[in-house]
């Protein structure tokens, strides 16, 4: 989570503690200042405050080797096991801290496929999409696009032109049968990983994320373009759908 970002809710210092007691919780060996400073890209004298609060009200400990621990979980009252947002949260805080992807959580709407949540590695290379990027049901056709439009089905309009990207970036066009054949191809619980990068050095994998057997949207890993990748293989798919059968 971007710093700035939680400046959006009404009180920041609220949002910034609740998320920090949140990333320890799904940690069971706890965190250094150091560590928790990098996840949440708070500053440390601010995350310091935040830490010594949370200290003061016994939602943390701090060890002798200077480690942050919580015995908290943050669940819904009326269900002990762990929501629907616990596990995304998880989910996206492995593939992007552990595995060093940058997570996308897309929803379905009329317009297409809506980011609602993102979260980048520990690394420069991340990227940088914006939350409420809408990846619209006509025109560029990636990994999102197919999986979403394979589950939301009927709802999602039809559209009048369809282009991918093929090899250095080179935009082609596909014809809509194709694409609607390609489509119906996948299954419901529908993966697809793109192969090629977009003009702005990025490709993506996702996977289909269903809630009491409706389809809640679509969990996605975005990978930048670096001078060792392999151009023919998207070797995120695979970890990616481990992750999902893991966390949820």
């Amino acid at each position: 989570m971007n710093y700035n970002k939680y400046d959006s809710y009404p009180t920041p210092a609220c949002a910034r503690g609740l998320w920090i007691l949140k990333c320890l919780s799904t940690n069971n060996e706890g965190a250094s200042l150091d560590q928790l400073h990098k996840i949440s890209e708070v500053p440390k004298a601010t995350l310091s405050r935040i830490l010594e609060t949370l200290e003061m009200l016994g939602l943390v400990v701090k060890d002798e080797a200077k480690i942050y621990k919580t015995d908290y979980q943050i669940v819904l009252a009326k269900d002990s096991s762990s929501s629907f947002d616990d596990k995304l949260f998880e989910a996206m805080n492995y593939l992007s801290k552990q595995l060093g992807y940058t997570a996308e959580w897309y929803v379905p709407t009329l317009s297409g496929m809506v980011m609602k949540k993102t979260m980048s590695p520990l690394k420069e290379r991340r990227v940088w999409a914006q939350e409420g990027f809408v990846r619209s049901w006509g025109g560029e056709v990636d990994a999102v696009y197919r999986v979403g439009k394979r589950c939301y089905g009927d709802k999602a309009p039809s559209n009048d032109v369809a282009w991918t990207y093929g090899k250095k970036g080179k935009k082609i066009s596909i014809p809509l049968e194709k694409l609607e054949e390609e489509i119906n191809e996948l299954s419901e619980e529908a993966s697809f990983a793109d192969n090629n990068f977009n003009e702005n050095g990025v490709r993506r994998s996702a996977i289909s994320v269903f809630v009491d057997n409706k389809f809640a949207g679509v969990l996605a890993l975005a990978e930048c373009w670096t001078p060792t990748t392999d151009l023919n293989v998207n070797s995120s798919l695979p970890q990616l759908i481990n992750a999902y059968k893991d966390f949820f």
